[in-house]
């Protein structure tokens, strides 16, 4: 996996003009791409595949509030998987004075959402489930790793697993299924071609 740097926001690549990435490069792609407080230096893979990634991760997290609020951070994308942190704040504690579970759930699903999300088509969650292993408490850092399982036509498997640093202790175990949007024309209207094409 080859870590997303900031120069990931300023490529100038070409994308079909109904995707999700030339809508999101139509706005400042703005987040910033750290592990603790060192940014990363930039290593941006060469590859279309890797450019695309990179650019499809920002264009989705620079328009995501939900995560934005939530603090998390980006630290590594690649085609099909994605790794993000999320710091645990005294207004995540629950009443047994532990991490609410929704907001590992929403670390979980923000990493498979990116994960599922590096191809530069429109990628949504059909469902998902997760298991809570360990307890999380305030102060606690979080590292969720999403790694693509299976894509096939319209349809995907995404398991992310979520770490406690830095010991790496694993608190959660989260399965993700995702269903890709039929492409649509500029005037909004359903790509008939893609339509065709599509399977499950």
């Amino acid at each position: 996996m080859v870590p997303c740097g900031p120069d990931c926001r300023n490529r100038q690549l070409d994308y079909p003009a109904g995707s999700v990435v030339a809508a999101g490069l139509r706005s400042l792609l703005s987040w910033r791409v750290v592990v603790g407080r060192q940014v990363i230096p930039g290593d941006v893979g060469s590859s279309p595949s890797q450019q695309l990634a990179e650019a499809s991760a920002s264009a989705m997290l620079a328009a995501d509030r939900a995560s934005q609020g939530l603090g998390m951070i980006l630290v590594e994308v690649s085609p099909g998987s994605a790794r993000l942190r999320m710091a645990i704040t005294e207004a995540m504690v629950n009443g047994h004075g532990i991490c609410h579970g929704g907001f590992i759930f929403c670390l979980g699903d923000s990493a498979f959402a990116v994960a599922c999300n590096t191809y530069g088509e429109a990628t949504v969650a059909a469902g998902a489930a997760i298991d809570f292993l360990e307890p999380v408490r305030q102060g606690d850092m979080l590292e969720a790793e999403a790694q693509e399982r299976i894509r096939r036509s319209r349809s995907g498997i995404y398991d992310v697993t979520v770490r406690r640093l830095p010991d790496r202790t694993v608190v959660a175990e989260f399965r993700g299924r995702s269903k890709t949007l039929p492409a649509r024309e500029p005037d909004g209207r359903p790509d008939q071609g893609r339509a065709r094409s599509g399977g499950l």
